[in-house]
C-alpha cells in the first residue's frame, strides 16, 4: 500500500512546482542558466526520506525498551530466601539441647543416694540396746548376813531362776546409781522390828527390785529408800509379791504388780514423788490381791493419779482391801477400782482422806449381775467432789460420810451435811459416827 501511494504524493508535490516552472519559463525565456536549479529543488528525494522516517523499525526497538527483563532482576531482589535463613536462626531454638541439659536435673542420682537412708541397717542394730547390762548372777542357795553386816552393789544383781537369796535381819544393802536387783528365783529379806533390813542408794537413785515370771519376793521389816529411778521401786510380773511391815520412802516409784499374787500388809508408802499411782495392781483370775492395814498417802502424784489403782481386765480373783488409810494429799483419788467384768471381794474398814474422790469404781458392765463386792464401815473424809462414785447402783450402806446427817445428795438427802456422794450409789442407812475399825 505504501509503494502505490508514494507516486501519487510525488505527483502532488511536483505539480505545483511544474506550474511554477511553466510560469517562469513563459516570462523569462532567456534565463536558461537557471533551469538546472529545479533539480536541487527536485531533491525532494531527500525529502522523500520518509523511509528513514519509516525507521519505525528502530522505533520498534521497544524490545530494548522491553528490557524489563533486566528489570526483572527482581529475582536477586527475591533474595528473601537468604532472609529466610530463619531456619538457621531457628537452630538456636533447636539448641534446646541446653534445655535438654535437664540431665543435671536428672542428676537425681544424688537423690537416689537414698542408699544412705537405706542404711537403716544401723536401726536393726537395736540389738546392742537389747544387750543385757553387766550383772552378777547368783545361783544356788545364797545367804547374806552373819558377821558381814552390809554389802555394796555397784553392778546389777540377778537371782537366777534356780537360786534363793536369804538376807538376815539388820543387814544393809547399798546400791549404786541405776543399779537393779532382778529376782527370777526367790528372795527372802526378812528382818525384825528391832533389826530391819535396809535397802538404800549409795549416793543417788537406784532402780529397785524387780521380780520376773515365776519369782517369789518376800519382804518383812524392810526399809526401801531412794529407789524407783526407772519408774517403780518394787515390781512383780506373773510372780508372787509379799510385803509386810515394810516401808517405801524417798523414792521415785511405788509398787507395781501385774498378774501377780499380791499381799501388802501393815506397810507404809509415804513421802515419795511418783509419776503415776503409788500402788498399781493389775489383777487376774488366778492372782489374789490383799491390802490390809497399810498407810498410803502423803505422796506427790501429778495429774491426779490415785494412791491405789486396781485394774481387773478379766474375771479376777477376790480383792480384799481392809483397814487401810488412804490420803490423797496432792489431789486425785484415794482408790480407783476399774474392772471390765464383775468383781468379788471386800472394801471395808478403810479411811479415805482428802483428794477429789475417796473411792471411784469404774466398770464396763451394764448391770450388777455377778458383782459380789461388799463396801461398808469405811470413813470418807474431806473429799472435794465425791466421797464415793460409781456408774451403777452399788450398795454402799453403813459407811461414814463425815457427818451424822449423812452425805450431800440433792433430792435424796436434803439435810445431809457430809461429803457429796455419787448419784447412783445406795447410801441409806449410813453410819452416824466414824467406825472403830477404820484408821483415823
Amino acid at each position: 500500500m505504501r509503494t502505490s501511494v508514494q507516486p501519487q504524493l510525488v505527483l502532488l508535490v511536483m505539480l505545483p512546482l511544474l506550474l511554477v516552472m511553466a510560469t517562469l519559463m513563459n516570462r523569462q525565456p532567456n534565463a536558461v542558466p537557471r533551469v538546472p536549479t529545479p533539480t536541487p529543488t527536485f531533491t525532494s528525494t531527500p525529502t522523500f526520506t520518509p523511509t528513514p522516517t519509516n525507521t519505525a523499525t528502530p522505533t520498534f526497538t521497544s524490545t530494548p525498551t522491553n528490557t524489563p527483563t533486566p528489570t526483572f532482576t527482581s529475582t536477586p531482589t527475591f533474595t528473601p530466601t537468604p532472609t529466610n535463613t530463619a531456619t538457621p536462626t531457628n537452630t538456636p531454638t533447636a539448641t534446646l539441647t541446653p534445655t535438654a541439659t535437664i540431665t543435671p536435673t536428672a542428676t537425681l542420682t544424688p537423690t537416689a543416694t537414698l542408699t544412705p537412708t537405706a542404711t537403716l541397717v544401723p536401726t536393726p542394730t537395736s540389738t546392742p540396746t537389747a544387750t543385757p547390762r553387766p550383772a552378777d548372777v547368783l545361783s544356788g542357795q545364797q545367804h547374806w548376813g552373819g558377821a558381814t553386816r552390809s554389802q555394796v552393789i555397784n553392778r546389777d544383781l540377778i537371782v537366777a531362776a534356780d537360786a534363793t537369796l536369804t538376807i538376815d535381819p539388820g543387814f544393809e544393802l547399798r546400791f549404786g546409781p541405776g543399779v537393779r536387783l532382778t529376782v527370777l528365783g526367790t528372795l527372802f529379806a526378812q528382818g525384825t522390828q528391832a533389826a530391819p533390813i535396809r535397802m538404800i542408794g549409795t549416793s543417788s537413785g537406784w532402780e529397785g527390785i524387780m521380780g520376773g515370771s515365776g519369782s517369789t519376793i518376800v519382804l518383812e521389816h524392810v526399809q526401801l529408800r531412794q529407789a524407783g529411778s526407772a519408774g517403780s521401786a518394787l515390781s512383780s510380773v506373773d510372780g508372787s509379791l509379799i510385803v509386810r511391815n515394810s516401808s517405801v520412802q524417798q523414792s521415785g516409784g511405788g509398787i507395781v504388780a501385774r498378774g501377780s499374787i499380791v499381799e501388802l500388809r501393815n506397810s507404809t508408802l509415804t513421802g515419795n514423788t511418783i509419776a503415776g499411782p503409788v500402788v498399781t495392781i493389775q489383777s487376774t483370775r488366778f492372782a489374789t490381791t490383799t491390802l490390809i492395814g497399810n498407810t498410803i498417802g502423803g505422796n506427790e502424784t501429778p495429774n491426779g493419779a490415785p494412791q491405789l489403782l486396781i485394774e481387773a481386765a478379766t474375771t479376777a480373783a477376790p480383792v480384799t482391801v481392809e483397814g487401810n488409810r488412804f490420803v490423797a494429799s496432792s489431789g486425785g483419788a484415794g482408790v480407783v477400782l476399774n474392772t471390765d467384768t464383775p468383781v468379788r471381794g471386800t472394801i471395808r474398814c478403810n479411811s479415805f482422806h482428802d483428794g477429789t474422790i475417796g473411792l471411784q469404781i469404774g466398770t464396763q458392765s451394764h448391770d450388777l449381775d455377778g458383782f459380789r463386792l461388799l463396801i461398808d464401815n469405811n470413813a470418807f473424809i474431806g473429799q472435794v467432789r465425791y466421797g464415793a462414785t460409781a456408774p451403777l447402783a452399788f450398795n454402799m450402806t453403813n459407811n461414814w460420810w463425815e457427818a451424822a446427817s449423812g452425805p450431800i445428795a440433792p433430792g435424796r438427802n436434803p439435810h445431809g451435811g457430809g461429803v457429796p456422794v455419787g448419784i447412783n450409789l445406795l447410801f441409806q442407812p449410813w453410819l452416824t459416827a466414824q467406825p472403830g475399825c477404820a484408821p483415823s
